[in-house]
Parts: C-alpha cells; structure tokens; sequence
C-alpha cells in the first residue's frame, strides 16, 4: 500500500477569508478591489423574507426596493424616462408617496389614494417648469395652485366633474381676477380691479358680458345689456349729485327713458326717437309736482300747482282762438277750497 502524506494547512489571511466569501455569493465578483453583483438579487432574512431586492430591465429602468414589495417597502431606482424616483408603500403593498415622474406626468412628489394609483396631493413642475400645488383627484374635485404662463400665481377650483368651477389668476390673458367658471370653462362671472376702482361683470352661456357693476369717478354705476351685449339696455348710475336709471333700447340708441335725482328735487322723463324729451314729470322744490308733454322741445301741455296753490292745466303753445260760437280753453284752473 502505497502511503498518501497531506500537507498542513496554513491559516488564512482577512483578505483571503473575504475573498472567498465574495465567491461564495451568488453573482458576486472582485475587480481591481471593487465586488460587483450582477442584477437581479435578492437578499433575505433567515426565515426566507425579502430584505433588499435589485432587478435591472431591458428598458433601462431599474428598481431597488428595501423590504417586501406585498408589504410596507421602499422603492428607488431610474424609470423607462430615465429619470429617478423613490416610492413607499403602505403596509398593505400600495404606494402611498411617490417623488418623481408619474404616468407621463412632471417631476414631483405625490401623495396617492387607497387604490395606489389616484393621485390625491402633489408639489410638481409643470411643463414649463414652474411649481405646481395639486389638492385632491386633477379629474374630479380638486385645487390646483402654481404660476401661469404670464408668470402670475393662480388658484383653480374644480367640482366633482372635473370641470373649471372657479379661478383666481390671470385666465386666458385676461387681467388679474377672480371668475365663477359657467358651461364650457367659459367665465360666467368675473371681479376684478382697474384704474377707477372694483368691477364685476356677468356673463351669458357663450361668456358675452351682458351685466356690470363698477365704480367710476362720480361713484358706482350699473349696466345690463342684451343677450349680445355691446350698448346698455339699462344704466344706473350717479349723476348731478343724485341717482340716475336711464333705459335704452336692444343694440343702443339715446335714451327712452330716465329717472334722476338731485339734492332737492326727483326727475322721470320719457325721449322720442331722436332724443328729445316727451313726457315729463318732476317734483318741485315747494313741495309740489309738475307734469309736462313736449312737442320737439315746446311743452304743449303742463299741469301742476300755481302760486296760489291750486291745480292748473295748460294746453299750448297757441293762444285760445274761437271755434264757432265756442272757445277752445287751453287753461283750466281748480277752485279754492272755502
């Protein structure tokens, strides 16, 4: 029998007993002292649970999650834009927040619903690069707040269906104000500030202003338009230290009629179609009234109270003339009471 001698083992160095270690892990390597792994991997805990997992795809994104993906976890890695993100898990498995580009969208950090995939809250870059503050589902009910393309701030409220229900800003180059959104994102309302002071405006279903309240040097003013708008309908207004209300026809023309006040007396007067008063009727400063019927400006016809304090119709311009055996009266006064 031939005999078989085997050499003493000499002890092992440190960098020779991590060495071998390095080798015995899966996909592990040694390069110029760097260990390298080769995705993916997964590292677990003695009872076989997911501790770090890595997984590098065809389309370039990779994803290194720390804990169990069906459970609480954390989520970093570089998506198929190749842009970098982290997301978290709630214990139940669903991403509750989520820096990053989501579902095509800008760069920012969203708070999701129970479902994992609605986005309830967000701080993101729109796509011009300004800040953006999203409360609530962007397709339903919802805030939005950020910097307008005219790099002035805004504030969006949408209602359940997720439609524009009002907004503060600048909408649509429009001036700074504030709009209650009618059908079709158009303005159905606005309020805003110019030179002369606060304006509110209304408009119709195609957003044609047909109604204003605003303030203008003598005061404020009303106006009321038809369903085109354009020229007012109706004026109110202050004028000669007293309320006025003109009315017009549809599609403008000079007054028809008006009311006015000053800081003694109360005017109502109706215009012809050239502008000219017709009918008038007025309080007098004494106390009484005074009625009047023009005639391209010549009053034909007055009524009122005389100096002595009695009722008096005049019908004019002409003097009386005798019609037969009868005069025509063009005066007609009442009679003292005893």
């Amino acid at each position: 029998m031939t005999g078989l001698t085997l050499g003493a083992q000499q002890p092992k160095t440190l960098d020779e007993r991590v060495t071998t270690l390095e080798k015995r892990i899966v996909g592990g390597a040694v390069d110029d002292g760097i260990t390298r792994f080769t995705a993916p991997f997964r590292i677990t805990d003695r009872a076989g649970k997911s501790v770090l997992s890595v997984d590098a795809a065809p389309d370039g994104s990779i994803n290194v999650i720390i804990g169990d993906a069906a459970a609480g976890a954390t989520t970093l890695g570089v998506g198929k834009s190749g842009a970098g993100f982290l997301a978290l898990n709630s214990a139940k498995g669903t991403t509750v927040a989520g820096l990053g580009q989501y579902a095509g969208g800008p760069m920012g950090l969203r708070l999701f619903g129970p479902d994992g995939s609605t986005v309830q809250a967000a701080v993101m870059l729109d796509d011009d690069n300004r800040g953006r503050l999203q409360l609530g589902e962007a397709r339903s009910g919802s805030v939005q707040a950020g910097v307008g393309s005219s790099g002035a701030g805004f504030l969006l409220v949408r209602p359940p269906d997720g439609s524009i229900g009002a907004f503060i800003g600048q909408y649509q180059k429009a001036r700074m104000s504030v709009s209650v959104m009618g059908t079709g994102e158009l303005p159905g309302a606005t309020m805003f500030v110019d030179a002369l002071g606060g304006n509110m405006r209304v408009m119709n279903p195609q957003g044609t202003p047909v109604g204003g309240l605003f303030s203008e040097e003598e005061g404020g003013g009303l106006v009321l338009t038809g369903p085109a708008g354009g020229q007012s309908v109706v004026d109110l207004g202050i004028r000669d230290s007293g309320g006025s209300v003109r009315v017009f026809s549809v599609g403008g023309s000079p007054a028809r009629a008006a009311l006015e006040a000053d800081a003694k007396t109360g005017h109502f007067t109706t215009y012809n179609s050239e502008g000219r008063p017709v009918v008038t009727a007025t309080s007098m400063p004494g106390g009484s009234g005074r009625f009047q019927v023009l005639h391209n400006g010549s009053t034909v016809v007055e009524a009122g109270v005389n100096s002595d304090g009695v009722g008096e119709v005049r019908a004019g311009p002409a003097a009386p003339r005798a019609v037969g055996a009868l005069a025509i009266p063009y005066r007609i006064v009442g009679a003292r009471g005893q």
